[in-house]
This record gives structure tokens, C-alpha cells and sequence, in this order.
């Protein structure tokens, strides 16, 4: 079996990261998505937080690589990190308009120099070893790229976290949610939209 150390070199070499000046994107232009008319796009309130968790942990954590190569099951301060990134007012939630029930999910935020840092000094309070090892992950992920001082910014608009249920899958439901973060980056002035693939879904 090889080692954690030797896991992550190779977790590096295959894992996927878009760190995309915004300035110099076109408008996307994907091939036309299914016309799902049920599904709205929208800002989650306060009042979505427990549900969007409860999503998280059925559709997301489940099928998440790095969650599942280290035997991850507790999930507690993930979901309290992802809470905080909603708490910034950049993420979207898709919902079936008339059912009001959640079909997808994109965790949106702004990160800084400074945020893989955090992460680290984190992770040397958690008592549990796998979870300590992900959050160390986590920051050489966050750091790998070199993405504040190859584009000289101090803060870039991140897709930390995209998900779609299980049931409503292949709908370009993520499409969608992409799309649209793409907008709200581009309206707030972001230079650099950052996506980091773990489960590179085609």
C-alpha cells in the first residue's frame, strides 16, 4: 500500500486545477444544456444551511476521492468550513422550482495567501489522523498552483465545492451552476476564478 506522502504526489500529478484569469474568458459556450424549466438558480439564505449540510453529506462526502482514500467519516468541521464559505453570499443552490427540494450545490468563496495556512494550523488540532492528514492536504492543493503570486492578486473567487444529487445527475445541472458563478465572479470584480477537480466528471 503506499504511503500517505507518496499518495498525495500522485493525487498531485492527476488532480485538476482551473485557475483562469477572468479578464481573458469568453463567454462559455457550451453545447446546449437540457431545457429543465423545474430548475431554479439561486442564492441560498440562512434558512438553506441545514439542508445544503444534509445535502453535502448524501451527495458530496460520499463520492468525494480524498474523503474516501483516507477513510474520512466524520464530516463535522468540513461542513463547518462549507458554512462559513456561505456565509460570504457567493455560492448558488439549484432547486426545483416547484418542490422547493435541492438538486445541486456550488460552495463558492473568496480565498486568500493565507487560507492554506489556516488550514494547516487546523489540522494540528484534530485528533484524528485521517482527518488531520486531508486538512494538511487540502493546503498543498490550496498552495500547489502559485496562483496569487503567478497572477500578482490578493484574493481569488474559488468553486470550492460542486455537487449534484445523485437522482438529477447528466441534466447540465453543474453547467448551470457553473455558468452562473462565472457571473457573479465576473460582477464582483474577481480577476481569477479557481476550480480545483478532485473528481474530474465528464
Amino acid at each position: 500500500m503506499l504511503n500517505f506522502s507518496r499518495s498525495l504526489q500522485i493525487f498531485l500529478r492527476n488532480s485538476i486545477t482551473f485557475s483562469t484569469p477572468l479578464r481573458q474568458v469568453k463567454t462559455l459556450s457550451p453545447k446546449k444544456l437540457k431545457e429543465h424549466n423545474t430548475v431554479i438558480i439561486v442564492s441560498p439564505t440562512c434558512v438553506d444551511y441545514k439542508n445544503i449540510a444534509n445535502f453535502m453529506k448524501e451527495h458530496y462526502f460520499p463520492n468525494e476521492p480524498t474523503c474516501q482514500a483516507l477513510g474520512v467519516k466524520g464530516y463535522t468541521i468540513l461542513l463547518d468550513q462549507m458554512i462559513a464559505s456561505l456565509t460570504q453570499g457567493l455560492s448558488l443552490v439549484a432547486k426545483n422550482k416547484t418542490t422547493g427540494e435541492i438538486m445541486g450545490v456550488a460552495l463558492n468563496e473568496k480565498t486568500t495567501p493565507w487560507d492554506a495556512d489556516l488550514n494547516d494550523k487546523l489540522a494540528v488540532t484534530i485528533q484524528c489522523d485521517n482527518l488531520k492528514k486531508l486538512l494538511h492536504f487540502y493546503a498543498t492543493l490550496e498552495r500547489a498552483p502559485n496562483i496569487f503570486q503567478k497572477y500578482n492578486v490578493s484574493e481569488v473567487f474559488e468553486i470550492a465545492n460542486l455537487a449534484v444529487s445523485s437522482h438529477f445527475r447528466k441534466k447540465g445541472i453543474a453547467k448551470k451552476l457553473m455558468i452562473k458563478s462565472k457571473e457573479i465572479a465576473k460582477k464582483m470584480d474577481f480577476e481569477i476564478l479557481r476550480v480545483d477537480a478532485t473528481s474530474f466528471y465528464r
